[in-house]
């Protein structure tokens, strides 16, 4: 799973070469090869060292209660957006349309000038 999860992140690196290819664009296609290998090693690393690393005598990590709270807070954020991103991004439309509506008292005072 994880490494599925990684490899994913790396971007899959095969996935939109044909295009490149297709419109005669060999310079971005070798860019891409060279990220898609650079992203490949660096998250096969973490997974190499999360699976394979012997952690050692290395103490618990331990949190003060403001991080716990922060930690909280983004992984709701997170689950939020992934569970009902429908629901969060009509909430925040519709907070953006009324920060831009104009308020009614500014439309009566424009029309008393």
């Amino acid at each position: 799973m994880m490494k599925q999860t990684t490899t994913e992140i790396a971007g899959r690196p095969f996935t939109g070469w044909h295009a490149f290819i297709m419109i005669g664009s060999f310079f971005l296609v070798i860019i891409a090869v060279i990220n898609a290998a650079i992203a490949v090693y660096y998250y096969l690393g973490v997974v190499r060292e999360a699976i394979f690393r012997d952690p050692g005598d290395r103490p618990p990590i331990h949190l003060d209660w403001p991080t716990r709270a922060l930690c909280i807070l983004l992984i709701s954020g997170i689950l939020g957006l992934g569970l009902a991103p429908a629901r969060v991004f009509d909430t925040l439309s519709s907070s953006v349309a009324n920060l831009n509506a104009p308020a009614p008292n500014a439309a009566v005072a424009a029309s008393s000038w």
